[in-house]
Order: C-alpha cells, then structure tokens, then sequence
C-alpha cells in the first residue's frame, strides 16, 4: 500500500496506464475504499454538496483496501498506537458550517 505522502511533485510524470478516479466519501468517521494498488490521493474537496477524494490510479492494478477517517473540527482524534494518519485535506460544508479533516489511516 502506497500512502499520499508520497505525492507527485511539480514535473513528474505519470505512466501512460494512469489515470485519475474521483471516490465519494460520507462523512462518516471511518470509511473503506477499493482503489488500485499503489494509487496516490490527489486531494479531497467538494463537488456539489459531495465530499470527494481524487487519485491517479493504474486501473490494471489488484485492487487494495484504503482506509479514509473524517473528523470534523471540535470532535476527539483518539490516538492508537498501530495507527499512523496521513492528512489528506480540510473541506467545508453549508458554507463553513460543517468542517471535516481527511486523513487517511495506516496500520502500523
């Protein structure tokens, strides 16, 4: 499993058999997603009044188990030892009302 800690920089290149994906997230505390092994997250902003993740994928890879967490701003981070969070991104909902962090979850 490849984490998005490892995104592209300005000037690399991306192989001919990538693409982009959008994933729909609910803003849910733990969610799994299905993506390409290796797959690298892009970002997560809103689309509409959806919450989603962008990512360049191989979509000839086996398909792997990625696991996003969403907290919203107040709520407990609760610390666990075999866990490591990368943040992804902070988004907005109902014009501010609402804001949630994305992180995405890897087991130590």
């Amino acid at each position: 499993m490849v984490s998005s800690d490892k995104r592209l920089k300005r000037g690399d290149r991306m192989q001919e058999n990538k693409t982009i994906w959008k994933y729909t997230l609910d803003p849910v505390d733990i969610q799994t997603l299905k993506m390409p092994e290796g797959s690298v997250i892009l970002s997560c902003q809103l689309q509409k009044v959806d919450m989603c993740i962008w990512a360049i994928v191989d979509p000839l890879r086996k398909k792997v188990e990625r696991y996003i967490e969403v907290i919203g701003t107040e709520n407990n981070v609760n610390e666990t030892v075999n866990v490591k969070r990368i943040f992804i991104d902070t988004v907005q909902m109902h014009g501010g009302d609402l804001v949630w962090h994305v992180f995405e979850r890897i087991l130590k």
